[in-house]
C-alpha cells in the first residue's frame, strides 16, 4: 500500500472539526488492478466484503470475464455478472449464439449450464457463498407464438427444483442452508415454496381484493407486488393477496391486511385498478423491508380516504401519528436500523411546488422542512440518521444539497450526491458527492479522492477504519481512511 496525504481542501480548520481535534487521519490507496483498454463499460463488480472483483473484456467480437485478474473462457457475449460474498465464487449469463434465439447458458465457477430460459433469470448467492439459486421463464416453442408465456423455473445448485406458472425470485436464509419462494401454482393459487417443498398454500382472495398485476412480460413476475424474504430469527415474511386482502404475513400469521396494494402511488398504474378501490387503504409493496438483525419489518400504507395520506408503519402499526401527503419514491422504503428499534423516512406535505414542505422524521422526531431529501440513513446504534436535503427548488439553474446528521449540516455544499453511510455509533459520516463536475468520496467535512465509479463502499470496518473500492480512469483502488 502506498500512504498518502489527506488533501486539505475545505482547510485545516475543517480537519480539526471532522476528527475531533486529532489530525491524525492516514489515508491509504490499494492499487487492485488495471482494466485493460477494451474493458466493458457498466461490467465491473465487487463482491459483497470488497474482497474480489471481475469485470468484462471485448476482444475482437468475442467476450470473456477477468476475476482478480484473471482471464476466463471466450463467448459470444457475457452479461450478469455476479460474486459471491466470502467465496469470491463467480457466476454470469453467457451465450455463444449470433443469431435469435440465443442459447442462455449459465456458467458458475468452472461449470457451463445449458438453461432452457428465454432470457437470463434472477440469480442469487446465498449468504455464506457457497450455495446459489436461480428463477428464469422458460423459452417457448415458436408455433406458441411471441406472445405466449413460458413456465418459470427455479434452479438451485444447478438442479431443476420445478416449474411454476410465474415465481419470484428466490430469497436465501440468513444462514445459507435454506432457500424460499413464492410461486403461482396452475390453479392461480401461490404457494411458500422452501428448498423445493411447500409449507403454506394461500387461497385466492375474492373480489373485495385488489387483483395483482404483472409489469413484466416473462416470470419471474410476481414481484413487486408479491414479495418473500427470511427475517433474522429464521421466520419467512411474505407478501400476498390472501381472502382478508393484501396480507403482510410472518410464518403465515398476519401482521397487516389491506383491501388494496399500490405499486406506484405516483405513477401509471395506480390508475389500472378498479376504481373501487381509488379511495381504498392500501399497502405499497416496494416499500416493505426488514431489520438485518430483528424480525422487525416496516413498509408505508395508504391511509383511506379521497386524498391521498400515507404513513409508516412497523409490523402493523404506525411508528408515529405523522401522515405525509405524497409517497416520497418508491426506490426509498422507510430506513430501519439493525435492531428495529429506529425508523427514519422523508415525508412530503404539501405540493411539490418548489417551497420547503418535505421533513425526515426520526423515531418521531421531526427536522426540516427541506424543498427536496434524498438517501436517509440510519446507524446500526445509537438511533442517528443521515440524510442529504436542499433549499434550492427543482427550477433552479443549480440545486445545492447538504449533508445532514441529526438535522445539523455536516459538511460543503454540492451539486450531485449519494447516500451517505454512519460509522456504527453515529458519530461519523462517510459520503459521495460532487461539488461540481467531479465527484468526490469525503469524510464528515473532509473531500478526501476524486472518484469515476464507487463499486463498493463505503464500510466502516471497525471503529478506526473506513473503507471504498473506486475507479479512476482504468484504475481499481482500494481506499482506506485511518482516523
Amino acid at each position: 500500500m502506498r500512504r498518502l496525504a489527506v488533501p486539505l481542501v475545505v482547510g485545516l480548520g475543517a480537519l480539526a472539526v471532522a476528527c475531533g481535534g486529532r489530525q491524525g487521519l492516514d489515508m491509504a490507496k490499494q492499487h487492485l488492478g488495471k482494466l485493460p483498454v477494451d474493458w466493458r463499460r457498466g461490467s465491473l463488480v465487487v463482491s459483497e466484503d470488497g474482497a474480489h472483483w471481475a469485470f468484462a473484456q471485448t476482444e475482437e467480437k468475442r467476450q470473456r470475464v477477468v476475476r482478480d485478474g484473471r482471464p476466463e473462457e471466450f463467448f459470444v457475449g457475457v452479461i450478469g455478472l455476479k460474486l459471491a460474498p466470502k467465496t469470491g465464487m463467480l457466476a454470469y449469463w453467457a451465450t455463444n449464439s449470433e443469431q435469435d434465439p440465443r442459447e442462455v447458458l449459465l456458467v458458475v465457477e468452472d461449470k457451463i449450464i445449458a438453461t432452457p430460459y428465454n432470457e437470463p433469470g434472477v440469480f442469487v448467492f446465498a449468504p455464506t457463498g457457497k450455495r446459489w439459486a436461480v428463477a428464469g421463464a422458460v423459452r417457448m416453442p415458436p408455433e406458441a407464438g411471441e406472445s405466449a408465456r413460458g413456465p418459470t423455473m427455479v434452479l438451485v445448485d444447478g438442479r431443476e427444483v420445478g416449474r411454476w406458472k410465474d415465481a419470484t425470485p428466490p430469497e436465501w436464509s440468513p444462514d445459507g442452508e435454506h432457500v424460499a419462494w413464492l410461486a403461482e401454482e396452475d390453479d392461480g393459487r401461490v404457494s411458500v415454496y422452501v428448498d423445493g417443498a411447500v409449507r403454506r398454500t394461500i387461497d385466492k382472495p375474492g373480489e373485495d381484493v385488489s387483483p395483482a398485476i404483472k409489469v413484466e412480460k416473462h416470470g419471474p413476475s410476481l414481484q413487486p407486488g408479491m414479495q418473500i424474504r427470511w427475517l433474522s430469527d429464521g421466520s419467512l415474511l411474505t407478501l400476498a393477496p390472501e381472502p382478508g386482502g393484501w396480507t403482510v404475513a410472518r410464518d403465515g400469521r398476519p401482521l397487516a391486511a389491506l383491501p388494496h396494494a399500490m405499486w406506484d402511488p405516483a405513477g401509471i398504474l395506480r390508475l389500472s385498478f378498479d376504481l373501487r378501490f381509488a379511495s381504498a387503504a392500501a399497502l405499497v409493496p416496494p416499500s416493505l423491508d426488514a431489520a438485518k438483525a430483528a424480525p422487525v419489518a416496516v413498509w408505508w400504507e395508504r391511509l383511506r380516504g379521497d386524498t391521498d395520506h400515507f404513513r409508516v408503519v412497523r409490523d402493523g402499526a404506525p411508528v408515529d401519528d405523522q401522515s405525509c401527503d405524497i409517497y416520497p419514491d418508491s426506490q426509498w422504503p422507510p430506513t430501519v436500523s439493525p435492531d428495529g428499534r429506529h425508523v427514519a423516512y422523508a415525508c412530503q406535505q404539501g405540493l411539490p411546488d418548489g417551497l420547503p414542505h418535505t421533513s425526515v422524521m426520526v423515531d418521531g422526531q421531526h427536522f426540516g422542512p427541506y424543498v427536496e431529501v434524498y438517501g436517509v440513513a440510519v446507524s446500526d446504534e445509537g438511533g442517528h440518521a443521515a440524510w442529504a436535503a436542499t433549499m434550492d427548488p427543482p427550477s433552479s439553474q443549480r440545486q445545492q444539497w447538504t449533508y445532514f446528521v441529526d438535522g445539523r449540516a455536516r459538511g460543503p455544499r454540492f451539486e450531485e450526491v449519494w447516500r451517505p453511510r454512519l460509522d456504527r455509533e453515529g458519530r461519523h459520516l462517510a459520503w459521495e458527492a460532487a461539488p461540481e463536475r467531479e465527484p468526490w468520496i469525503g469524510f464528515d467535512r473532509l473531500m478526501l479522492s476524486r472518484f469515476d465509479d464507487v463499486y463498493w463502499g463505503p464500510d466502516f470496518a471497525d471503529p478506526h477504519h473506513v473503507s471504498w473500492i473506486v475507479r479512476r480512469g482504468r484504475r481499481v483502488v482500494r481506499l482506506t481512511l485511518t482516523y
